[in-house]
């Protein structure tokens, strides 16, 4: 899709066009329009997610003017989109006029899906060839290096885009956009998506691609303000709705995030990474009951991909454990860990259910496998101490943390000195708990203010701690 589909889909004239159609196929009246018309009613269906209307439309026009070049192009590649081959060659073969050098170029089209660009090469420079002396060669450039992205062959784009001289169009600069988007680079994307806006600062379709630039750079404040200016134009706009949920995300701020995947979800929105992402916000937000309700319409959903399926299977045993059923919970991570293959925070997770059941011993071997896998990152192991201390077991936190210092910086782990500090203060290693106090105020005022504030009056300023502690430690050996 490009901003030409974009403005034509917002003139007056579609939206007539597609009001008379709908009308029309609700009340089940005869309809009669040309294959162009219903085409393009397809391709707007296509670009709204309405994947089974868009082929309702399409084969509709197929019917009604049997080998027809239009439908049958868009279903022919609407059939190679989902990796049907076969299925796409067979429309195609539908065509009535093969002579048609826009058959040609489908075929083109074809076996770049199939891989064999050598093959389609030839037939897009014949193509080009027979099209020699038209003013619009440089669109057919455009739209062949259009083709090549469609299907991930960036760098071969990139070679049939060099081919164009007007560099300064639009469809020109979007489609370098769309290359070096796929080449990974994503803070020059995001520059060319900037001067396309300035030339159509009403385009959602820009915006989003900016926004999806944004996200790529882990920027997800500059992409939410990008979606916000996609849902100012549109707001009917569900893909900028869920993408800008997504950001919120991972950003953690869950309960934001939350509002917007439940409209979704009221909108009757029913994808994978959405119910898992609600499910997660909603649990976060202490709603278990919704929480099992939307992974229970997920786990019965088809086709869900299996990290999706273990990241729900995962939130399921924390429900579950919420709810008192242990067994439930605990088959649920061993479903998730069937699926892992490794996934180091699977032992994490077995760990925080056993050391909350009391099971003391058991929770720290499963511990102690998740900080000794080499895969383990530094605030998974953060979690990990984090979840001891919060269950008051200050012994074990203590060892955990001679044990993570020796593999990581403490420097990156957030908290861990003040965690630290007050696990020594708990087991009376007092000269110990010095040292870490002293690092936690200098290093973490933040984190220490928080796991260290109730040992001293209220209101004490973090950087009084260590003086007064010293003191008090003094006072008591005296006596």
């Amino acid at each position: 899709m490009t901003e030409a589909d974009n403005q034509y889909f917002d003139s007056k004239d579609f939206k007539n066009l597609l009001a008379f159609y709908e009308s029309a196929r609700n009340e089940g009246k005869p309809l009669f329009l040309d294959s162009e018309d219903l085409t393009d009613i397809a391709d707007y269906y296509r670009t709204q997610g309405r994947f089974h209307e868009a082929h309702e439309a399409a084969e509709y026009g197929a019917r009604i003017h049997p080998g027809s070049m239009m439908p049958l192009s868009f279903l022919t590649r609407e059939a190679l989109m989902e990796n049907n081959i076969h299925k796409a060659i067979g429309y195609a073969r539908q065509i009535e006029d093969k002579s048609d050098s826009e058959y040609q170029f489908l075929r083109a089209e074809i076996y770049v899906a199939k891989g064999k660009t050598d093959e389609a090469n030839i037939l897009f420079q014949d193509y080009c060839q027979q099209h020699e002396e038209e003013e619009d060669k440089n669109d057919i450039y455009i739209e062949i290096s259009g083709i090549y992205c469609d299907y991930g062959y960036f760098k071969m784009a990139s070679q049939w885009l060099d081919k164009a001289d007007d560099t300064a169009s639009d469809a020109y600069v979007e489609t370098l956009a769309a290359i070096v988007f796929g080449l990974g680079q994503y803070e020059e994307a995001a520059k060319l998506y900037e001067r396309l806006i300035d030339s159509a600062p009403y385009s959602r379709f820009y915006w989003q691609a900016l926004a999806n630039a944004h996200c790529m750079l882990s920027n997800y404040e500059e992409a939410v303000n990008c979606y916000d200016f996609c849902l100012a134009i549109n707001p009917n706009d569900n893909d900028s709705l869920f993408m800008k949920a997504n950001c919120l995300f991972q950003q953690d701020n869950n309960e934001a995030a939350c509002k917007l995947y439940e409209k979704l979800y009221l909108k009757g929105e029913r994808n994978a990474e959405l119910l898992v992402n609600y499910a997660y916000c909603l649990y976060c937000c202490n709603n278990p009951s919704m929480t099992l309700t939307v992974i229970k319409k997920l786990l019965q959903m088809k086709d869900v991909p299996s990290d999706i399926l273990m990241r729900a299977h995962t939130q399921l045993a924390f429900v579950y454990h919420d709810l008192k059923l242990y067994d439930l919970s605990f088959e649920s991570i061993d479903t998730a860990e069937r699926m892992s293959g490794h996934f180091p925070m699977i032992n994490i997770l077995k760990g925080f259910l056993l050391l909350i059941r009391g099971e003391k011993a058991e929770a720290d071997m499963y511990f102690r496998k998740s900080l000794l896998d080499g895969e383990t990152q530094p605030m998974t192991a953060r979690n990990v101490i984090a979840t001891y201390y919060k269950e008051n077991e200050y012994e074990l936190c203590y060892q955990a943390i001679h044990l993570v210092k020796d593999i990581f910086d403490m420097d990156k782990l957030p908290g861990l000195y003040s965690i630290m500090a007050a696990c020594c203060w708990q087991t009376k290693r007092h000269e110990e708990m010095m040292t870490y106090l002293q690092q936690a105020t200098r290093k973490e005022p933040q984190e220490a203010e928080t796991y260290l504030q109730a040992f001293f009056p209220d209101g004490t300023p973090v950087c009084e701690y260590f003086t007064l502690m010293s003191n008090n430690i003094k006072g008591n050996n005296k006596t």
